[in-house]
């Protein structure tokens, strides 16, 4: 099932790519859209999620009081991998 990735974990996402425009994940894929220099969708980037990313998903959908113990102090690595390194 293909999912829109949630609002909060994009916003740090944007952090480290500031042209994300959208996410989603389905399973441990992961698909992010990059916009061009005016903004416009241009590319989507294939990720595999982390089993940090995946266990980040998973608390947001359990609440969000949970997502911001989970985060809070900003330790909480929530990595992506290249479709090859797994």
């Amino acid at each position: 099932m293909t999912r829109d990735i949630p609002e909060p974990i994009m916003n740090m996402l944007r952090k480290h790519f500031p042209r994300l425009l959208a996410g989603e994940i389905s399973g441990k894929d992961v698909l992010l859209i990059m916009g061009d220099e005016k903004g416009r969708p241009r590319r989507g980037v294939h990720y595999i999620a982390s089993e940090e990313f995946l266990t980040a998903i998973r608390v947001f959908d359990s609440g969000w009081k949970n997502f911001l113990t989970l985060v809070e102090g900003g330790g909480y690595q929530m990595t992506l991998l290249p479709p090859d390194a797994t």
